[in-house]
């Protein structure tokens, strides 16, 4: 999806602003879940999602979606990603 496309959509479904997230090279953080739906685009490397039913991979272009409490980890690949998020 294209950046531009993406942004309609936050907006359209009521996220607010998107920011985007630096995730350094290889990093992981601990098993958590967020008070807020999150809708992602990656910009930029691979993005992991990692849950207990398993792990998603997202390259450029592609979106995901993580609803108000679901527990998840979330890690990068090799070289890092950047993802812009939008949240409500």
């Amino acid at each position: 999806m294209e950046e531009r496309e993406f942004r309609k959509l936050l907006h359209q479904d009521g996220y607010g602003e998107p920011e985007l997230v630096d995730i350094d090279a290889s990093s992981s953080d601990k098993m958590h879940a967020h008070d807020f739906t999150a809708f992602a685009l990656v910009v930029e490397g691979e993005f992991i999602l990692l849950n207990e039913s398993g792990r998603c991979v997202y390259n450029p272009g592609d979106t995901c979606k993580v609803e108000r409490g679901f527990l998840h980890n979330e890690t990068s690949g090799p070289c890092g990603a950047k993802v812009l998020v939008g949240m409500k």
